[in-house]
């Protein structure tokens, strides 16, 4: 299948001509890329003017295609062309040859002058009819090898192939050259505003958001054991951090145990200042419990070991301690297995009714643990609003799973979503992405993150730059990149997405886009395998909004 960038703005949607190339076009192998109504910014007669080409169609194989559609019956008269629509009106318009000719000349200039090393990319011109059969005497530069009608359209790939073969023979590319295309057509028009500014405005529709979640949440205190579950972006770490506040300002002590490490490091970091509260991510606190009770721990714990003896032999430790606490707090729910819950509740003052709040996502278990069987008497609530994502960041979130368009959530930039091939190369993509993002729209090194799903291009990414920024891990001077498990629970105002091909589960594949691409805040990227299972649900999901 064809990647499709569709990057029409109209209101009303393009004309049907064009929907009608459009969907031949989808039909397409995968060595396509076709880019639906381009516009750019080039030199005209020594000014500066808008370019624009109904389609732009891209083989790294064969070269550039510039194409023209005319919908409807056509002629040409004394050398003036006419479009006749289904009612029988006739219309003027330009040559459509002469049209794709100039956009062809302005859309070379664009691309050396913007990347010259583009300069010895082929740059070919067309036109197609959608609506009529092959016609002659369409004038001099009218030539049947480089014009589709009705019937070529069925057979499509064959059409376009014979029409480069016309210019020439093929004239390949790299990957990198196609990379930079993309970044070149795509990202351009798809980002109509600066996204420093839209993060901004975003930003602060999702705080009143949040206020509006704890007002809710409020209600629910006199409750002393609580599920609250709720996809990402509903606020589950917000309000977690809010429950522990105010336990801890009535006295209490609170332990808030999440499961990823650098999820820890942010919270203790938030809540310094709460001398009531104590942080830790599960492992941790098994650990600093064992050795204080003078347990053995093995010098690499296996999987197996936490999973069971760890956990066990913690809340046995813990029933023999003195130490307790008045209320627990567990964010990232889900990922915990019921032993574990049993170990940490051994630790309340008052085992039988100590308060205790459990923040999860279903859709975000990621190890199969059976959670809940932990927590068999445990009301829940379920949060619903989105909090955290703009609603054009949370209907693709949606889409993942096909649940239905986020119908709350602060307005924000589009989503850019890239799909790539086999021989693409996803380092220079990224790369090419994350400099067009901090060059174009003012980011802050600390406003963007790389999340990818690939521990092996994480390793390759924290190697190199974006710009003059170097990418690091959490933590470090720079543009961070971390893997999507490892930032779950975190957040970013704006996310550059990379998702690999590897040897995962589809299952997996689809929960890390749905958890990496939630991390986003204001604005995200999605670069994403054309095979993914998410691909096309991603891709249409964004073109929607």
């Amino acid at each position: 299948m064809a990647t499709l960038y569709r990057l029409d703005e109209n209101a009303d949607g393009p004309p049907e001509s064009e929907l009608t190339v459009l969907g031949q076009m989808e039909r397409l192998s995968s060595d396509w890329h076709v880019f639906h109504s381009v516009r750019w910014q080039s030199l005209r007669s020594g000014r500066q003017g808008d370019g624009e080409a109904d389609f732009v169609v891209v083989n790294r194989h064969l070269g550039v295609l510039v194409l023209e559609v005319k919908g409807g019956g056509i002629s040409v008269v004394d050398g003036q062309w006419s479009s006749r629509d289904r009612g029988g009106r006739s219309h003027r318009i330009k040559n459509p040859y002469a049209q794709a000719s100039d956009s062809k000349y302005a859309l070379l200039r664009f691309l050396t002058a913007t990347t010259p090393t583009l300069s010895h990319v082929r740059v070919a011109h067309g036109v197609v009819f959608p609506d009529v059969n092959a016609a002659d005497n369409l004038g001099i530069a009218a030539t049947r090898e480089i014009t589709l009608f009705a019937e070529d359209l069925d057979r499509l790939e064959q059409s376009l192939i014979q029409v480069f073969s016309h210019w020439g023979p093929p004239k390949p590319f790299s990957s990198s050259d196609l990379s930079r295309l993309i970044t070149l057509l795509a990202p351009t028009v798809t980002v109509e505003r600066t996204l420093d500014v839209a993060i901004r405005r975003s930003e602060a529709e999702i705080i009143r958001l949040t206020e509006d979640q704890q007002r809710v949440f409020d209600r629910l205190r006199g409750i002393p054991r609580l599920i609250i579950s709720g996809g990402p972006g509903t606020g589950k770490t917000l309000l977690a951090v809010q429950r522990a506040r105010h336990l801890a300002t009535q006295g209490g002590k609170v332990r808030f145990v999440c499961y990823n490490e650098l999820l820890s490091r942010r919270l203790k970091k938030q809540l310094q200042g709460d001398t009531n509260i104590e942080v830790a991510t599960f492992h941790s606190l098994c650990i600093r419990t064992l050795k204080a009770a003078g347990v053995d721990v093995p010098r690499n714990p296996t999987s197996s070991w936490w999973e069971s003896d760890g956990p066990q032999a913690m809340r046995l430790a813990t029933q023999q301690s003195a130490e307790r606490v008045d209320a627990l707090i567990v964010d990232e729910g889900q990922d915990f297995s019921p032993v574990w819950f049993s170990a940490l509740m051994a630790g309340l003052a008052d085992r039988q009714h100590g308060l205790m709040y459990v923040f999860a996502d279903d859709r975000q278990e990621l190890w199969s643990r059976s959670w809940r069987d932990g927590l068999p008497h445990f009301g829940e609530f379920s949060l619903w609003e989105n909090c955290r994502n703009t609603a054009e960041i949370a209907t693709c979130v949606n889409a993942v799973y096909k649940d239905a368009p986020a119908e709350t959530g602060a307005q924000g930039a589009p989503v850019v979503v890239v799909r790539y091939g086999v021989d693409d190369d996803l380092v220079s993509t990224v790369l090419a992405l994350g400099a067009r993002l901090v060059e174009d729209h003012n980011l802050r090194p600390s406003e963007l993150t790389v999340l990818t799903d690939d521990v092996a291009l994480a390793a390759r990414l924290t190697s190199a730059y974006i710009l003059d920024t170097p990418i690091v891990s959490f933590g470090g001077n720079g543009i961070t990149c971390e893997t999507v498990s490892r930032f779950k629970g975190l957040e970013s105002a704006a996310v550059l997405l990379a998702l690999g091909r590897g040897t995962a589960t589809a299952s997996q594949r689809l929960a890390s886009a749905y958890i990496g691409l939630s991390r986003a805040r204001a604005a995200a990227i999605v670069v994403i395998p054309e095979e993914h299972p998410a691909a096309l649900s991603i891709y249409s999901a964004a073109q929607r909004r």
